[in-house]
């Protein structure tokens, strides 16, 4: 630990330590126990206060901490207070009221911050209070701040170190003299305004609203009502992957739900309510309308159900035998009892009453957390918590719906409504300012006086300043401090004279300020003639340099934003020839550098920059409100005058701007959906690897040197120390020894020192900006499973790289096996975490030297088979992992659960053997999942190549042909290629119809367009991204490139069918395992409006470029009718979505097959009704 014992803790954190002052020397183990002892003294003592309190994220604790370095063994605590500020201030006043009640105990307590407590009294500080010299100077005794002092120069206090005190010192300081180290009574004011009207204020801090909740959830914050606010954060918090757990809810069901009453803190009860949030269809969370009387409370309780199952979802129970008797068993729980119980914990409720056995359960659990808290606690999550006490408290839904008629009133909750006013008053009285009278006219002409104006501008400027910024004048009257400069260089010349003497400190006190104020009070002694004639020679130098600089500035724009006296004497000139000729003679001779007035130029400026500010917060308003001079609401509308500022402000305001959107603008999130942007990746990557080598060897070099010169000179020291003074007796060595060591050895220190890294550094920090986010990782992991499933691949094949048709053999490390089981973990698939997490043990078992351990894999996998229903195996890997780790502790919960839920299974089967056969638990079936459709099964048949194989009679009626269009000119000599891949649908492929070259082009403009695809959505008729659909989109229009333009033209000319109305052409590229699972491309009569904002009727017909050759998978397959189309390069495929009445032609389903290896680029066209009336007659008939 530092000697200052600075905070490296993490944001929103407080840390609070309690010394015990030093009375007799203590051993080790006394002091120990000593402070255990005051630990549970502490926490007995204030759990009336502290029991019911709920914290936003940690609660308050005590704990014992060894000495360290020069810090004594001490009471130790750490709570982080997230977004409730008003948890950290009570703590204060716990830490306060802990000193008062045992004075032998002193407090220290800091946040993230550092000195909080100085913070909030900074106006109060006294000037030698920096924060540099801060450390270990403010603590609690008896219940009073203490603010340890330095020493001052005109009385020496030899108990006061010159520097930082350390913690022994300061302790003694305290100890000997704690009414000298009292902090300023207007410094203890401030802190105790902070923290007035505890304890009562945490009653005014909580609020009861209605909830309908899930009946678990009811029973959990009945035993624990803190854990609301874990619930509350899991909502808050939530992500992508949370809510996923969300989708099915399988701990807290929507159909138990009843009618409760919840208390928060006003601060979780704010971030519930202002949460917009929308429940998954499938998870059964239906709201009423708005106008419901209750919909604020389905709505809560909602949102809560969300945050409970989120937290539930991330871990399973904590089983143990003994967890009620925790308590009870202790030797502490009596006296501890008695202390509740003397301070009327119980609030006068009859022993046995529902209401006295609340508050007793609260009070146990306070007991175990804070009191006597056992390890096994330690470690459990609130996700555990709500598990076990699920597990181990039964409760019936009947009972709690009786007690929705007895719940007590909700409160109001329009503290959350606030207005202006009340904004204004409370931002007043957190300034300590009262609310102000009605102004009269007369007073408001006073307070708008220019002159006060002025007067404060210059008190400002004339006020002391460093390089740690300016200090306002606190009193308008307070006199400006004068400047002799004659005096002020006197006294330089002293201090760096032959005869200075030194001074104490760096820094000058006040009085040292306003010494300079008079030649008397500095006794420098008589200067010598010559010195003060060149003092006086460069002070008319540098006046003879102001002239010219102000001569030379008057005719530009500089000069010309000041006001002199003879501008300001004549009237305004109303034309500009005027205005220009007096700037020419202003320009042209020493007239117009008549002195400035400079209280004009003052007032004119701060009034143009009052007046920019257009009414909102700015650094006029906020610098003149802070020396007390308010001004009028601008009501002066003309142009702004100075355009220039205005441009400079937008400029930056704009860089700002570009600055924080331009990472998000460059990123490209869904690098794993796209093969072709993937390969930008690859060039990325070989740049930093070529800038890498670039380091490596500029390193290289710069060791070579530094290792030359080190032989150097150990040859030439080993020569020279053999006889020293004979070395140095030779002039020669003596001249070079004096030159290495005044100049070769400092630029050795530079080389040394010189930093060779910056290039790569600059390249990386460049480059990162594209780099792939977690998003890429998780979404190439998912693919790999998805081409898993598809193609039937077992996980040894895919780690070894046995893939068909690849030319980069790669393997997956157990790490990367490891990775991909936790992704389908987070998923909750069980069956391909086993998967996983069963290749990664098998290739650590094999040997494998990895950074992932046997003991993590089994912990995985076992909870893994567990959740398939396999408890006999699972039972088998937890006794495996406990070998390896015999002090795991969820292994060892989990060991006792599941033994416990073997040994109830038993029972049960003891208890029916009787019957006609014996019950067993039957695992779940592996390796289906929960949304399994039987289609799916046609999909991945078709696209492994085992679909359905057509009849040779209908294989008869298949052709190849050139089709010359209908006669089109265009084709008539040289007719396309056409196949006729299926019968019905009819399917028909084009071969060479496009050209590599226009494949290229086409490639070229959509790549840097090229943007996550979406889907229409057949409700709401929004485009949006699904996971079925893995592939990124760009659209291209006719007008933008001729051979875009062509291409829709030849489209046209094949089908027959008008492309005006056709939507522009969509470029495809499929990324790792990218595909698009079976859809229609038509609208079906229950989405009337999927297109309806383009006016051009439904889909009619689908045409689809093959723009590359794909080595395995990315087939585009049928499933309805088993017709699979294969992927060749410079082909294309079309087929009606519609038949000749209009209606959809559903064995027109299709999908796009995972892409296993290579890169799949497509181009389609869909082309719709309208135009094609006299093209593709309608007919009577439904289906043709």
């Amino acid at each position: 630990m530092e000697k200052n014992m600075k905070l490296t803790t993490m944001e929103d954190t407080v840390e609070y330590r309690l010394f015990l002052l030093p009375d007799e020397a203590r051993s080790p183990g006394d002091h120990k126990e000593i402070l255990q002892k005051y630990i549970e003294r502490i926490m007995t003592q204030f759990a009336p206060m502290l029991a019911p309190y709920i914290w936003q994220n940690q609660p308050f604790h005590l704990k014992y901490k060894p000495g360290k370095g020069s810090v004594p063994a001490h009471i130790y605590g750490i709570t982080k207070f997230g977004d409730s500020i008003e948890d950290e201030w009570f703590i204060v006043y716990v830490v306060k009221r802990i000193t008062k009640e045992f004075p032998e105990l002193v407090a220290r307590i800091v946040d993230n911050d550092g000195e909080f407590l100085l913070i909030e009294a900074a106006d109060y500080l006294p000037k030698w209070l920096e924060p540099e010299n801060s450390a270990n100077r403010v603590f609690f005794h008896r219940g009073e701040l203490c603010l340890i002092p330095v020493p001052r120069r005109s009385r020496a206090e030899s108990w006061l170190p010159t520097t930082c005190p350390t913690i022994p010192q300061a302790l003694s300081i305290l100890s000997e003299h704690a009414e000298d180290v009292l902090a300023l009574e207007s410094i203890r004011a401030a802190v105790n305004k902070r923290i007035q009207g505890y304890p009562e204020k945490i009653e005014a801090s909580l609020h009861r609203a209605h909830c309908f909740l899930p009946a678990g959830a009811v029973m959990v914050l009945k035993q624990q009502p803190r854990l609301v606010a874990a619930a509350v954060q899991a909502f808050y918090l939530r992500d992508l992957i949370d809510l996923r757990a969300c989708r099915v809810f399988r701990t807290f069901l929507p159909e138990t739900r009843v009618m409760t009453s919840v208390t928060f803190t006003k601060c979780l009860y704010a971030q519930l309510v202002q949460q917009k949030f929308v429940p998954d269809r499938r998870s059964g969370y239906t709201l009423p309308p708005p106008s419901h009387p209750k919909y604020r409370a389905y709505e809560l309780g909602m949102k809560l159900a969300h945050g409970f199952e989120i937290l539930c979802s991330k871990c399973m129970p904590h089983f143990s035998n003994s967890r009620k008797s925790l308590t009870t068993t202790s030797p502490l729980w009596a006296s501890f009892l008695e202390s509740l119980k003397n301070n009327d914990y119980f609030k006068g409720l009859v022993e046995g009453s529902a209401q006295y056995q609340e508050r007793l359960e609260m009070a146990k659990n306070y007991f175990q957390l804070s009191v006597d808290r056992p390890e096994s606690l330690l470690a459990m999550s609130p996700g555990e918590e709500i598990l076990t006490i699920l597990q181990t408290m039964p409760f019936k839904i009947e009972e709690l719906k009786k007690e929705e008629a007895n719940l007590p009133p909700e409160d109001d909750d329009q503290w959350l409504d606030l207005s202006p006013e009340q904004l204004d008053q409370l931002l007043n009285e957190a300034a300590g300012k009262n609310e102000s009278e009605p102004i009269s006219k007369k007073e408001e002409e006073q307070i708008y006086d220019l002159t006060e104006i002025s007067e404060s501008m210059k008190a400002f400027v004339s006020k002391v300043s460093t390089h740690k910024g300016a200090e306002l004048p606190r009193e308008p009257s307070e006199a400006p401090i004068t400047f002799d400069a004659d005096s002020f260089l006197n006294y330089f010349d002293k201090i760096l004279g032959p005869e200075s003497h030194k001074s104490d400190s760096d820094d000058l006190d006040e009085e040292d300020f306003e010494s300079l104020d008079s030649d008397d009070d500095l006794d420098f002694g008589m200067q010598e003639c010559g010195e003060e004639a060149s003092l006086k020679g460069t002070l008319d130098s540098l006046k003879s340099y102001m002239a010219q600089m102000d001569q030379e500035l008057a005719h530009t724009t500089i000069g010309r934003s000041f006001t002199t006296r003879k501008q300001i004497s004549k009237d305004p000139p109303s034309q500009t020839t005027s205005s220009n000729s007096e700037e020419e003679v202003s320009a042209a001779g020493d007239s117009g550098m008549a002195p400035v007035d400079i209280d004009l130029n003052l007032v004119s400026n701060i009034l143009e920059s009052y007046s920019s500010q257009a009414g909102l917060a700015g650094p006029a308003s906020n610098l003149l409100h802070s020396m007390g001079v308010q001004l009028p609401d601008n009501t002066d509308h003309r142009p702004q005058v100075c355009e220039p500022v205005n441009f400079v402000f937008k400029m930056i305001w704009y860089i700002v701007l570009v600055g924080t959107l331009l990472p998000k603008s460059l990123a490209h999130p869904g690098f794993f959906t796209s093969i072709g942007q993937m390969t930008d990746l690859i060039h990325t990557e070989k740049d930093l690897v070529t800038s890498l080598k670039d380091y490596i060897k500029a390193e290289e070099n710069k060791l070579e040197q530094i290792k030359k010169w080190a032989e150097k000179l150990d040859r030439l020291t080993s020569t020279a120390t053999k006889d020293p003074e004979g070395f140095v007796g030779h002039p020669v060595n003596a001249f070079k020894l004096m030159k290495r060591l005044n100049t070769e050895w400092s630029e050795l220190e530079n080389l040394v020192l010189k930093d060779m890294s910056d290039g790569f550094i600059s390249n990386l920090t460049i480059q990162r900006q594209y780099f792939p986010n977690d998003e890429d990782q998780v979404g190439a992991a998912k693919a790999l499973l998805r081409l898993q499933d598809t193609y039937n691949l077992d996980t040894d094949t895919i780690s070894k790289g046995n893939l068909p048709g690849v030319k980069h053999k790669s393997f997956l490390t157990a790490e990367d096996c490891f990775e991909l089981g936790k992704v389908a973990y987070t998923e909750a698939d069980y069956y391909h975490t086993e998967l996983w997490m069963e290749q990664a043990l098998r290739q650590l078992d094999e040997g494998e030297v990895s950074t992932v351990d046997k003991v993590s894999v089994l912990d995985y996998l076992s909870y893994a088979v567990y959740q398939q229903g396999d408890l006999d195996k699972a039972l088998l890997l937890t006794k495996k992992l406990l070998e390896l780790d015999p002090e795991h502790q969820r292994a060892n919960g989990n060991l006792k659960y599941f033994e416990y839920i073997m040994a109830k299974e038993k029972d049960t089967n003891k208890s029916t053997s009787d019957g006609q056969f014996d019950q067993k638990t039957t695992p779940k079936k592996k390796g289906i999942a929960v949304d399994y459709l039987p289609e799916r099964q046609k999909y991945e048949m078709l696209c492994r190549g085992e679909g359905i194989k057509m009849t040779p009679r209908r294989q008869k009626r298949l052709f190849c042909r050139y089709h010359d269009g209908n006669r089109n000119p265009k084709f008539i000599l040289a007719p396309a290629k056409q196949e006729d891949e299926w019968d019905k649908p009819r399917i028909i492929r084009f071969h060479d119809i496009i050209s590599d070259a226009e494949i290229e082009i086409v490639k070229d403009l959509a790549k840097p367009r090229l943007r996550r695809a979406t889907i229409s959505n057949p409700i709401t008729g929004d485009l949006e991204t699904v996971h079925y659909r893995i592939s990124k989109s760009a659209w291209l229009s006719g007008y933008e490139n001729p051979v875009v333009s062509r291409i829709n033209m030849r489209i046209q000319d094949l089908t027959g069918l008008d492309v005006s109305t056709a939507e522009e052409l969509q470029v495809a590229n499929y990324g790792v395992g990218g595909q698009y699972e079976p859809h229609f491309d038509f609208a079906r009569k229950d989405e009337p409006d999927a297109f309806r904002e383009l006016g051009t009727g439904n889909r009619i017909a689908t045409w689809l470029f093959y723009m590359s050759d794909v080595s395995a998978g990315g087939a585009t397959v049928f499933p309805e009718v088993g017709a699979s189309v294969w992927p060749k390069k410079g082909t294309a495929v079309f087929w009606y979505n519609l038949f000749a009445s209009g209606e959809g032609d559903y064995s027109t389903r299709h999908a796009a097959c995972p892409v296993l290896v290579g890169n799949k680029w497509v181009s389609n066209k869909w082309l719709h009704e309208r135009g094609q009336e006299f093209r593709r007659p309608c007919t009577l008939s439904e289906l043709e």
